[in-house]
Parts: C-alpha cells; structure tokens; sequence
C-alpha cells in the first residue's frame, strides 16, 4: 500500500526517494526533514507544456473578448448600423453574445488554473472548450444558412411578418428607402418616406439584399476562421492539460524505493537519514502521554 507522507504540498516537490516519506513496516512512516536541503523545483521554472496553455488560452481570452465587446455594443444600439442590425438580424447577434460570454468565461479558467497549475481546473477547462466551440460553429452556421439558402426570400418574408412598424421604419431610415418592392409596398411613415404618393425613393429590396450579404458573409466567415483557431487551443488544451508541472501523476515514490523492513528499525533509520529523512518527533496525545509517529 503507498502512502505519502504529506498530501497537501505533494504537488510542490518533486518525485524523488529522499522528498517523499518511506513507509516502514506496517503502521510506521518516515516523514521529510523540516531542514532539509531540497526545495520546491516544479512551480519556480515553468514548463514548455504551461507556457503552450499559457499562451492558447491568452488567445482565447482575445478573441472571446473581441465577440463580446463587439456584439454588446451592436446590443446597445450606439449607431444607426447597430439598429439596423438589431432589427435584421436578432438571432446571430443573440448566439454571438451567448458564444463570447462563455469564450471569456472559459478563458479566464483555463489562465487562472495554468497559473496555479491545478490539473483539476485544467481538466474543467479542456472541458468547457468543447461547448465554446460549438457555440461558434452555431454562429457560423447560422450566418452560413441565411445567406446560402434563399437569402431574397427570407428577407421578404422577414419584411412582410416579422418586422414591426418601427422595424421597417428603421430599415428605411438607415438605407435611405422606402417600403419593399416600391413606395406603395408597405412603406411605413419615417423620416426618409414621410407618405406613400410623390416620394423619389426605390424600395428597400435591393440595399437590403446587399446588407444582409455582406454583414451574413463576413461573419460566417470571421466565426468559421476563428472555429478553426478554437480548435488549436483545444489541441493544446489536451496534450498539455496533464504536463503542467514536472510532476508525473499524483507524485507517489515508485514501489522500488520503499522499505521492505529486511534493514530492520535502526537500519531503516539510517539509510533514511542518508536520504535525507528525517526520524518522526515525539507526538502528544489526548490523554497527555507521547510516542513517536513511527512506532505503535
């Protein structure tokens, strides 16, 4: 049966016969001497693994950051181009937000447990990247869907059941139009369309096509390029997750250095002061009396 000496700094020392304790006999343990030479080696330097975790989730916090700063302020409606885009296109907006809310989240995880170098949280993380990604893909597919498939009957439809009033006063007033086909197809009153008989204004068809297309496009390709960049963090996220410290698994002493007990008591002493252990103190107990740790 192994049994380290200590649990709770195992993962600031590394694996060697003389940082970890010897277990001697049945109930008898040897303890690390508290003056020992040996100090923490596997968070002073940081491996080539951490600093690939490092950087990968640097990165994710990046782009998360870029989604959700961009999408809050198209929300916030600063521009007459962000209300345009708030009454065309609700729910890409709406899976941009969602997908850089928990890109960010997700990010912010993975440095704070690159840091403390805790492979519990690093196992989260790996974890989380998974539903980040699929949060673009659907951004990207979503794009991808509206502009591929019968974009012009879409944005009819869209025009004729799902805009409001204000909706299709917006669209004329950001493109400078008036109703869909002509000025007599549902124009609504707005600044540029103010009635329906003498204005010179087209229909807002044609620019309206041409936004959806070129905003559609450029995002599914935007979130398609950074899916692809996704995908690297999370292939880094898993070879490395497990190599963020020197340490090799749980840090236990291989069963090649244990004490058999043939050295018997006083052998066993000195071949662990030779390792650098130290022999156990004497432990008061409840009833007031002493032992050492080592004996019964």
């Amino acid at each position: 049966m192994i049994e380290k000496s200590w649990s709770s700094r195992s993962s600031e020392y590394p694996s060697h016969p003389s940082a970890v304790g010897v277990r001697i006999g049945k109930d008898r343990q040897w303890r690390p001497r508290k003056n020992s030479t040996l100090k923490p080696q596997e968070n002073a330097k940081w491996t080539k693994h951490k600093w690939c975790l490092f950087i990968s989730a640097a990165l994710a916090l990046c782009y998360g950051m870029m989604i959700l700063v961009y999408s809050t302020n198209i929300w916030r409606k600063t521009t007459p181009h962000a209300l345009l885009l708030t009454t065309t296109n609700p729910s890409a907006l709406t899976l941009m937000l969602l997908s850089g809310l928990v890109l960010t989240l997700t990010a912010l995880l993975g440095l704070i447990s690159t840091h403390l170098s805790s492979r519990p949280l690093l196992t989260l993380y790996a974890l989380f990247l998974w539903p980040a990604l699929l949060a673009l893909l659907s951004v990207a597919y979503t794009a991808y869907r509206h502009t591929t498939f019968a974009l012009p009957a879409r944005v009819e439809h869209s025009w004729r059941t799902y805009y409001t009033q204000s909706g299709r006063s917006v669209v004329q007033d950001v493109l400078g139009c008036c109703g869909y086909l002509t000025p007599r197809d549902m124009a609504e009153p707005s600044t540029v369309c103010p009635g329906i008989s003498g204005v010179p204004l087209p229909g807002c068809k044609g620019k309206l096509l041409d936004m959806q297309r070129e905003w559609l496009g450029a995002l599914w390709v935007a979130a398609f390029g950074v899916a692809g960049i996704h995908i690297i963090v999370v292939i880094t996220a898993l070879l490395c997750a497990n190599h963020v410290t020197s340490r090799f698994g749980q840090g236990v002493m291989p069963r090649g250095y244990w004490d058999d007990g043939k050295l018997g008591t006083k052998g066993a002493e000195k071949d662990g002061e030779k390792r650098g252990v130290a022999r156990p103190g004497m432990v008061r107990t409840k009833e007031g009396g002493t032992f050492r740790e080592d004996r019964k």
